[in-house]
């Protein structure tokens, strides 16, 4: 090998070795950072311990439950009740996912032209690390944009979020929707009842072997496909509105006071979940 090819080996050895050493891990490092400037938020979900919202209508706490459940979560504020974990777990990633189209204002001293003076609704969030609070102005240009502000930073932000992902949301989205809290798989004994009869199903064996048996009124194979799907439509079965004025509930319970079907679900673990119909 002559000395100018050794030279030139030499030279191209060490550029690329600068370039791996060096360029590479800054340029990592830079697209790291235009990625993190680019998200409205720097949290994990697993990382909140709870958040409030506030808007005119009112404040709503939810924070994270303790105990066996501590993917759970519960609604402190306006009063005590067990919260949709789906619909929790859904507008934390909607934040998550947010991204910062465009800074709008580095100063932040119109505060009012975006919505931003009095804001619409202030999402602030319990971290380990400490609250970190977002405030919501009006919708941006787009019908799926809408101004934001980071509290404790001036710059005013055009966020990929609408109206409808924060704004909107309140009690009736967060409180718990699903009638029955069970696992299909985990049902071993079926009874729906009316006032003309009784049916009581068992299931015999376990997994993908397992057969629904009807033991009464008469005793014989039950349709699988319809059983599995009693179970799912159950399982997912929701409340579609809630009525909390104390005397209306009084007054409604009185007219259901003879449900016309009432099924009742076993699991193969202790307690018994029922519901009862008035269709």
């Amino acid at each position: 090998m002559s000395r100018s090819v050794l030279v030139l080996f030499i030279l191209a050895l060490g550029l690329g070795l600068y370039l791996w050493l060096v360029e590479m891990p800054m340029e990592r490092k830079r697209a790291h950072i235009e990625t993190e400037s680019k998200q409205l938020v720097n949290f994990k979900d697993s990382d909140v311990q709870g958040f409030t919202l506030h808007s005119a209508t009112g404040d709503l706490e939810v924070s994270r439950s303790g105990g066996d459940r501590a993917d759970g979560w519960t609604i402190i504020q306006p009063r005590t009740m067990e919260a949709d974990r789906q619909a929790v777990d859904q507008f934390l990633r909607t934040l998550i996912l947010a991204k910062v189209s465009r800074i709008m204002d580095d100063s932040g001293t119109d505060l009012s032209a975006y919505g931003l003076a009095v804001p619409s609704m202030s999402v602030s969030m319990r971290l380990p690390s400490g609250n970190q609070t977002l405030l919501f102005g009006d919708a941006g240009p787009l019908s799926s944009s809408l101004y934001a502000k980071r509290e404790g930073d001036s710059r005013i932000l055009l966020t990929s979020l609408s109206a409808r992902e924060i704004l909107t949301k309140g009690l009736q989205d967060f409180r718990r929707k699903r009638v029955l809290e069970f696992d299909p798989a985990r049902v071993t004994r079926l009874k729906i009842a009316n006032p003309h009869e009784v049916v009581i199903l068992y299931k015999e064996g376990q997994g993908e072997k397992a057969t629904w048996i009807i033991k009464a009124p008469l005793a014989t194979t039950a349709d699988q496909p319809e059983v599995r799907s009693l179970l799912f439509g159950l399982e997912d079965l929701k409340a579609q509105g809630f009525i909390d004025d104390p005397q209306e509930r009084r007054a409604k319970k009185k007219e259901l006071q003879t449900p016309l079907t009432t099924i009742t679900v076993h699991e193969d673990s202790p307690g018994r979940d029922t519901v009862e119909t008035d269709q």
